[in-house]
C-alpha cells in the first residue's frame, strides 16, 4: 500500500517477490526453503530483480531471499536488486536506474 521507489526500465524485465503474496497465514507462503521444504523464514519480507530476461528476473527474486546479490551475480551476472528486510531496512543498487524512498 505504499510506493517505496521506482525504475526506468528501457530493456529488461523487473519481477518482484513477497511472502505477503500467496500467503496462507502462520508465516506459510509460497517462498520454500529447499533444504526443509518449509516456508522461509529469513529477515527478507520482499525482493525486486532486474535482469536481461523475465526467467533470470524471477529466480533472482526468490535467490535473494536466501542467497547475497553477490553470490547471486556470481552465477547470473551483474542485475538490479531491492531487498525488504521486516525492519523495513532496504538494500539495494538501483541508483543509477531508480530511486528508493526513505
Amino acid at each position: 500500500q505504499r510506493v517505496l521507489g521506482y525504475v526506468e526500465l528501457s530493456n529488461g524485465s523487473l519481477c518482484a517477490s513477497a511472502t505477503n503474496r500467496r500467503n496462507w497465514g502462520n508465516d506459510l507462503h509460497h517462498i520454500l526453503d529447499a533444504t526443509t521444504g518449509l516456508p522461509a523464514q529469513t529477515e527478507v519480507v520482499a525482493t525486486w530483480a532486474v535482469a536481461q530476461t523475465t526467467l533470470v528476473a524471477d529466480a533472482l527474486t526468490t535467490g535473494l531471499f536466501f542467497a547475497s546479490p553477490e553470490a547471486l551475480a556470481s552465477t547470473f551476472g551483474d542485475f538490479y536488486y531491492a531487498i525488504l528486510n521486516k525492519d523495513g531496512s532496504m538494500l539495494h543498487n538501483i541508483d543509477s536506474i531508480g530511486e528508493i524512498y526513505s
